[in-house]
This record gives structure tokens, C-alpha cells and sequence, in this order.
């Protein structure tokens, strides 16, 4: 793993009424190298200012 800590930008995609909405997009091999995998769940947490993003625990 090369880096902890990306800088990524936050998008506005056209929603209902092509009004702009907040989008965040993340891909690259690092992230596989993180343990996320192509299918595989994920949480997102809100919390002060952060989303904290976790790969979700097989619940069978």
C-alpha cells in the first residue's frame, strides 16, 4: 500500500431537474489493496465532517 490518504474531489452529477447533486467517486487498484473487492458491500458513516467508509461484515 503506497499512500493512506487520497485527495479526491466531489463531483456535482445532474439529479431530478439537472439541479446539481454532490457525487464522490472512488476507484483504483489501491482500494482492492484495502480489502474492498468489486461486488462487495460497504458502510459509510457520517460523522463531523468525515465519512469514515468500511467494508461491510458478512452478517450469514
Amino acid at each position: 500500500m503506497e499512500r493512506n490518504n487520497r485527495t479526491l474531489k466531489v463531483y456535482g452529477m445532474s439529479g431530478n431537474k439537472y439541479n446539481d447533486t454532490p457525487t464522490i467517486m472512488m476507484k483504483g487498484k489501491w482500494l482492492e489493496e484495502f480489502g474492498f473487492k468489486v461486488g462487495q458491500k460497504y458502510n459509510v458513516d457520517c460523522q463531523n465532517g468525515k465519512l469514515i467508509i468500511s467494508i461491510k461484515k458478512n452478517t450469514n
